[in-house]
């Protein structure tokens, strides 16, 4: 089997790399396993790579990748059957092996023959020295003083003291697992035990590139590993591969490919010998185990794991464990042969000391709860263990699941190739051989609106000589696509159509003129045949006050075009603001329409006005009210303070001494709006009188006396309510990141009336609030507020009670209180002093606060120093200036206190001699 660690790399000239790992009982057996994969090549003789026998390591890298991009255009009567279609896409397939190239497997051969012919030569001159181990064990029975007692005969007992002696032929330690043969072996290359494997392939993933791609494969387990993958490309994706591969000019481009094979294997591969060394005494540990799994309340049985005991043991000292890893210096390794020490140490244990059974149920469980599967041990009495010490010195060869990862870029070996339309080839999908008109006919018509009783349509596909024609008719019935289907000629797919409509009662009309085309979506639309449709709308009409309704009545004649003359009337009312007219001429409309209108006004009379013409045809004819009628037009809105108003009632009389009229408008909101319009039999007579009553939430009412006013105006419902404060209150600049919550409270106090307070909070800065109150007449309309801010860190900070009467009220942000400033060396001329030098000190005794800083000047660039303070600290600071000269010397400022945020420093003094 093979053995672990690898026995030697190879690295090779062209950048190939191989690892060799040598058999645990031959030492002229090996395993080659090669650093990356590579794609798989079939030889020139049709073969596919693969490594050799004994003798055969012909070249192996002149055969052809396998390896297949194919870049394909969609046909177009493909796309124009299924618009989702894209213009093509690409398809790649290739297969990645594990393989060792022929010459360096010969290079690795020639290699190991020279160390099989000197470890032969070594083995062969060892002397074979046998040795023969005589060993005596003696056991006493430890369970107590019961040995010394006298039998049933009144004879001592046995002696508690048995043994034995055994005898047993040990070969030379240095002696080969196998016999050597006689003479020097030749290599042998053989396959690990291979468990299990996957290879798994990394490339592009944009959606813009790759539609789909296996990915991932089981591993084949047999030969070099073949892997086949593949990718379903998009058109850009295709195009992305082709230039990657394939210069401009249609050779090869380069040796690699942007994918990337994961070989993910596992073997069984021995660990290097190992000594393991054990001890323990079994009474210590016997009942050390007991006592910690015991369960006293009880005494039921001792349950535990393996894995519990084991590692409970060690921890305590009560079991020695040592190691000797035999030279190996491999992490990786030496994890791997502890685990398996610990494995043999819990399984030895725990058939010395326990026996394995199922897991017993829970207290709650019954019997409709089936058993655990878990298996724990069950602890021994002590009667049925062996309480002798243990000591055990082993050497062992473990067995373990390697996992190796061999991975790398693919090459394809494709540089410099002249040949690449082997690799890449680029397939257009159009083919005349499949190809037909394919036509699909359609007819647009409105069959009910116009009155159509049929649209034929007549195709006709003259090419070569060949003339085939198609009739397609639509009815009112039949408006579903007509298909025609015949082979194309040559490939070409014009063809000629023309058209008719047939009305009812009437004879179909003229064929229109031949016309060419290619799609293969022929559509037909009908337009309306000279079709009169005319809308007539009221604009302005008051069918309240003015008009019950007007009657419109049209007619409209064209003999040029044979169109007898017809007409129609519309009502419009109240409840039918318009009316149409429709008609089909079967001619063009080129005509005015004529009309005359009828008014029925409220007062009972009619007004009529002549026929008229309109400017030509249209669509649209709009009805205003007649000029020879007078309207008194009054407009009625809410105006004044509306807070707390339930409704108010206007009342308005017109009365000319003949002819009266009256009107109630209710209002419940500042924003409605009302119209009154008034028809007059006496043009001169325009005034009218109106008056207000008003009805507020806290009982109070509101009546006018009668006003008088007169002509076309807007009249204000005016409100004028109890008196009240109302205050909006918003803060809108605020900073609630760092203070999230602010605070305001409101006072009101009228010495000869009321007082009320209130409290609002603001967390966002679209939080607004309103505080409304009632006060007296004459009452004052001042108020205070008082705002507390809490901020993010610190105590909540209160500010002073202000008074004011503003009724919207804009609470400030909240500045954070601090000491310090911004610092600007403008008149320093770092010529004279190349460095200038700020010390800073804040104290506040009080809270305990003190605060220094020292800022650098070299150049003018301002610096600035702040200190966050509590909202009633000292918020004065002291500062000196030290110049330092070019000559090394220095001067300092005297100490002065400054409260000031910005501060230009001070130009350096006179220096000294």
């Amino acid at each position: 089997m093979l053995k672990l660690p690898a026995f030697k790399h190879f690295q090779f000239g062209d950048g190939s790399t191989a690892t060799v790992f040598q058999d645990d009982a031959m030492f002229w057996k090996f395993y080659v396993i090669p650093g990356f994969p590579s794609v798989r090549l079939i030889n020139k003789n049709g073969s596919t790579s693969g490594n050799p026998g004994e003798e055969e390591f012909e070249d192996d890298e002149s055969g052809d990748p396998v390896f297949m991009l194919i870049k394909y255009l969609l046909s177009d009567e493909s796309r124009e059957e299924n618009p989702e279609l894209p213009r093509g896409g690409g398809y790649m397939v290739f297969d990645s092996e594990l393989r060792v190239k022929n010459r360096h497997l010969k290079t690795i051969k020639e290699d190991l023959e020279k160390y099989i012919s000197g470890e032969y030569n070594r083995l062969k001159n060892l002397p074979n020295r046998e040795r023969t181990l005589t060993a005596n064990a003696i056991r006493n029975d430890v369970i107590g003083e019961h040995w010394k007692q006298t039998g049933h005969e009144g004879t001592p007992r046995a002696s508690s003291q048995t043994g034995f002696t055994s005898s047993l032929t040990i070969p030379s330690s240095n002696a080969p697992e196998t016999p050597l043969p006689t003479e020097a072996p030749p290599v042998i290359f053989a396959e690990p035990l291979w468990k299990e494997g996957k290879v798994t392939m990394n490339a592009p993933e944009a959606p813009g590139l790759v539609n789909g791609k296996i990915g991932e494969r089981p591993a084949s387990m047999l030969g070099n590993f073949v892997a086949s993958f593949s990718l379903d490309l998009t058109t850009d994706g295709a195009t992305f591969m082709e230039k990657t591969l394939v210069g401009e000019s249609g050779v090869g481009a380069t040796d690699l490919s942007p994918i990337q094979i994961v070989y993910q294997l596992v073997m069984l591969a021995k660990l290097p010998p190992a000594t393991l060394y054990i001890h323990y005494n079994t009474q210590e540990v016997y009942h050390a185990v007991q006592e910690l799994f015991h369960e006293h309340h009880n005494c039921s049985d001792d349950y535990f794991t393996s894995e519990s005991m084991v590692s409970t043991a060690i921890e305590a000292g009560l079991i020695t464990v040592k190691i000797d890893m035999g030279g190996v210096t491999d992490d990786e390794i030496q994890q791997m042969m502890m685990q398996q020490a610990m494995s043999f140490i819990q399984q030895t244990l725990a058939e010395r000391l326990a026996d394995k059974e199922q897991a017993p149920l829970e207290e709650w469980a019954t019997e409709d709860v089936a058993e655990s599967s878990q298996e724990v041990y069950r602890l021994k009495r002590v009667t049925e263990v062996d309480m002798t010490d243990f000591t055990m010195t082993l050497d062992f060869h473990p067995t373990v699941e390697y996992k190796i990862a061999p991975q790398g870029t693919l090459a394809t070996f494709f540089r410099d190739r002249t040949d690449m339309d082997k690799f890449v080839r680029v397939v257009d999908l159009e083919d005349r051989f499949f190809k037909t008109l394919d036509l699909k006919a359609r007819a647009f018509a409105q069959w009910q609106e116009d009155e159509i009783a049929f649209v034929e349509l007549e195709v006709k596909y003259d090419q070569g000589g060949d003339l085939k024609t198609k009739t397609f008719t639509f009815t009112p019935t039949e408006t579903e696509p007509q298909e025609w289907d015949p082979s194309l000629v040559e490939g070409k797919r014009e063809y000629e159509y023309r058209w008719r409509v047939g009305f009812e009662g009437r004879e179909a009309g003229d064929w229109s003129r031949w016309q060419k085309e290619t799609t293969r979506n022929l559509n037909v639309s009908v337009e309306t045949p000279g079709k009169l449709n005319v809308e007539v709308t009221g604009a302005g009409l008051d069918f309240k006050d003015i008009f019950n309704a007007v009657l419109v009545h049209l007619r409209y004649e064209d003999s040029a075009n044979d169109v007898p003359l017809a007409g129609q009337s519309v009502l419009l009312t109240a409840d039918r603001g318009s009316g149409n007219w429709n008609r089909n001429l079967f001619a063009p409309f080129e005509k005015p329409i004529e009309y005359r209108v009828e008014y029925l006004l409220t007062n009972g009379t009619v007004v009529e006005t002549p026929w008229q013409k309109t400017d030509g045809p249209t669509q649209n004819i709009l009805i205003a009210p007649p000029d020879d009628i007078d309207v008194l037009n009054l407009n009625i809105l809410p105006a004044g303070k509306w807070g707390g108003v339930i409704q108010a009632i206007a009342s308005f009389i017109y009365d000319d001494g003949d002819y009266s009229q009256d009107q109630q408008f209710r209002f419940t909101k500042p924003d409605e709006f009302k119209q009154w319009n008034v028809l007059l039999r006496k043009p001169d007579f325009r005034k009218f009188q109106y008056k207000v009553l008003a009805t507020f939430e806290n009982g109070d009412t509101q009546e006018t006396d009668w006003f008088v006013r007169e002509s076309d105006q807007a009249v204000p419902i005016q409100i004028k309510g109890p008196p009240r404060l109302d205050v909006t209150l918003s803060c809108p600049t605020h900073d609630f990141a760092g203070v999230p919550l602010v605070k305001v409270d409101l006072d009101y106090d009228d010495p000869e009336g009321t007082s009320e307070t209130d409290s609002f909070t603001f967390q966002k800065l679209s939080d607004v609030h309103k505080w409304s109150l009632p006060i007296r007449e004459a009452g004052p309309r001042s108020y205070r507020y008082r705002v507390t801010y809490y901020p993010l860190e610190g105590d909540p900070v209160a500010r002073a009670w202000q008074v004011t009467e503003e009724e919207t009220l804009i609470i400030h942000r909240y500045e954070v209180p601090k000491v310090g400033a911004e610092f600007k060396p403008m008149f320093q001329n770092f010529t004279l002093t190349p460095a200038v030098e700020v010390t800073l000190k804040y104290s506040d005794p009080q809270r305990g606060i003190h605060e220094s800083e020292t800022l650098i000047f070299t150049d003018k660039t301002a610096q600035s120093w702040f200190e966050v303070v509590p909202d009633s600290a000292i918020k004065t600071y002291d500062m000196i200036v030290t110049w330092y000269y070019e000559d090394g010397s220095q001067q300092s400022s005297t100490p002065v206190t400054l409260d000031k945020p910005v501060v230009l420093l001070p130009k350096p003094p006179a220096q000294q001699s």
